[in-house]
């Protein structure tokens, strides 16, 4: 790894003399290019036949192309569900931790039936362009729309048809993985009924390595069928590659990018060597410093989660608005070669059409008592070492102004009197030199030029305000400590209404989430409301540690045939694809 990191170096240098997340292709670049590995991508995902108003679940492999082990090199993936017109439904940013990452999307009501792309690509996978990224097809029908001629049927596609399963393949593994097996402690249940799913390993060593595992209703049977871990790789059948002079787009290596440029207001002339500043706010806030190098070019690599996409940047040291900051946007995709597979409906399918609907308004009514939960991301440590002493202002008696609040209990930290305005200071640690630095103020994970602003904030809307004394260096510019002040809806944000202040929405990657799995054995009160799941689990992370590993789940009050799917890939990067079935009567 280190060696084509070392490799890559090359082409990393060329970044600093475009502004995109892009550089021309150069004879170096593409040496460069040519001895790092290509990614693949797996999408396991839920259903191939959506209604709107449900859910897609998907987890996505990025997998290294050479040694086929899942891949270290990119941290972002992105996932598409896209229409046959050639236009994104949705486009989401998906954070891969050892190549693996995990997101979903409630199909909403306004979406036309009709035949769709669900299209998986990493930022370095785009220099093989469309055809290198993982697609499979996705048919989405909407019954709440009288326009169905898209998907109704005709003499000319009865191949094409969606028919109701028949129920066949009951009880047995559809396809198996060499050394593996997976098996349920029935095959027949009950409404309500627990059911235990058991992974016996036969001589494959699982331990280590990442799978999927749905459990959902087969109630149709669509003419295409869903890629699987073992045969996805007939996606990929020729790579492109770039070619001296084209565009090479560039590995998120660390974290997603978010890359700028600064320039004069009186000239447009681009601001070289000067500090932006990129916060996030929220509970566990994000603030960095870039320097803008030669061509006024600013980069950010965001590392860390955030979940919040209101960003401000500032050019440090300016207030009286002199800079144009402008945030490159992420270079759109083409999906114009993309191809698609039709099908069609009959009106046999009415009655059962009408009932998933039903069942899913039922359980869409229901969601609050069913909710999946986001998963907290663990905080980051500040950018500026430690949190230092914290108040709470609630533990002391509370004052009208700052100013005050500062005067009467807060140690170490004061305001004084500069040149006839209010300034704020922090006191060094005893047995170092005193200075009359400034301090770096944050408030709402929002670094603030104007103190002016602080002091006139109501000190009653103030939560917390922490006192770092440490000395603290940015740079050419040094700091004495660190005021951090969150308030207490945390809405500092939209006090911001200063000219040099930019407001940018960030593109967010997809939250982590846990789903919600239904427990009668301690269900409580929703043992009393309708059940009509479809998808009785969905565990995208799903680990493997002892062998004869067992999983359960409970049935629903929607009787039918459910398809159990696990996906994945082992340590060593053998793909792990095993189907059954039960029936619930």
């Amino acid at each position: 790894m280190k060696k084509w990191l070392s490799i890559f170096g090359l082409v990393l240098l060329c970044v600093f003399q475009s502004y995109a997340q892009t550089v021309t292709a150069s004879q170096e670049a593409l040496k460069g290019y040519e001895n790092i590995p290509q990614e693949k991508i797996f999408v396991h995902y839920n259903a191939n036949l959506l209604f709107t108003g449900e859910y897609l679940y998907y987890k996505v492999y990025c997998k290294n192309n050479e040694t086929d082990v899942l891949s270290t090199l990119s941290k972002v993936a992105y996932v598409s569900l896209v229409g046959s017109d050639k236009k994104p439904i949705f486009t989401h940013k998906v954070r891969l931790n050892n190549g693996v990452g995990q997101g979903d999307f409630f199909l909403p009501v306004g979406t036309p039936s009709g035949s769709y792309k669900l299209i998986a690509y990493t930022q370095w996978m785009r220099n093989g362009g469309d055809h290198h990224f993982f697609k499979d097809n996705i048919g989405v029908i909407n019954p709440y729309q009288n326009a169905q001629e898209s998907i109704l049927a005709s003499n000319d596609n009865e191949n094409s048809r969606v028919e109701v399963f028949n129920g066949q393949n009951n009880g047995t593994d559809i396809l198996n993985t060499s050394g593996v097996t997976l098996e349920t402690n029935n095959t027949l249940f009950g409404k309500r009924e627990k059911v235990l799913v058991t992974l016996n390993s036969l001589g494959t060593d699982l331990w280590g390595g990442s799978y999927s595992l749905s459990v959902r209703k087969k109630d149709f049977e669509i003419p295409f069928s869903k890629k699987t871990s073992k045969n996805y790789k007939e996606i990929y059948k020729s790579t492109g590659s770039p070619t001296l002079g084209s565009r090479l787009f560039l590995p998120e290596l660390r974290g997603e990018v978010v890359w700028g440029k600064v320039t004069s207001k009186s000239n447009g002339s681009p601001i070289s060597n000067t500090k932006v500043a990129l916060s996030i706010p929220g509970q566990d806030f994000v603030s960095k410093i870039a320097n803008t190098n030669a061509a006024g070019v600013f980069y950010f690599i965001l590392q860390e989660e955030f979940n919040d996409t209101n960003a401000t940047f500032q050019v440090l040291g300016d207030t009286e608005v002199n800079y144009n900051i402008e945030v490159s946007p992420q270079t759109p995709m083409d999906y114009t070669s993309i191809e698609f597979e039709k099908f069609s409906i009959s009106p046999d399918l009415e009655e059962a059409i009408l009932q998933r609907s039903v069942y899913n308004q039922i359980e869409n009514g229901y969601y609050e008592l069913k909710p999946d939960t986001i998963k907290v991301p663990l905080p980051s440590p500040p950018f500026y070492g430690k949190r230092g002493r914290a108040y709470n202002l609630d533990d002391y008696k509370r004052f009208n102004t700052v100013k005050e609040t500062f005067l009467e209990f807060i140690d170490d930290a004061w305001t004084k009197n500069v040149a006839g305005e209010t300034v704020f200071s922090v006191r060094a640690y005893e047995n170092t030199l005193s200075s009359n630095f400034p301090p770096l103020i944050i408030v709402d994970g929002i670094i603030l030029q104007d103190q002016q602003k602080l002091l006139n904030y109501p000190a009653r809307r103030i939560k917390t305000i922490s006192i770092v004394r440490d000395k603290y260096y940015l740079g050419a510019d040094v700091f004495q400590g660190v005021i951090i002040v969150e308030t207490m809806a945390g809405d500092f944000y939209e006090s911001l209404t200063e000219n040099y202040v930019s407001k940018i929405d960030l593109f967010s990657a997809q939250p982590q989430k846990t789903y919600f799995a239904q427990n009668y054995a301690t269900a409580g009160k929703t043992n009393r409301i309708p059940d009509f799941r479809s998808q009785l689990l969905w565990k995208p992370n799903l680990e493997v540690s002892t062998l004869d590993q067992a999983w359960e789940f409970y049935t629903s009050d929607n009787i039918g045939v459910y398809e159990i799917s696990l996906e994945g890939f082992t340590k060593s990067g053998k793909p792990v694809s095993l189907q059954k079935t039960i029936r619930v009567e």
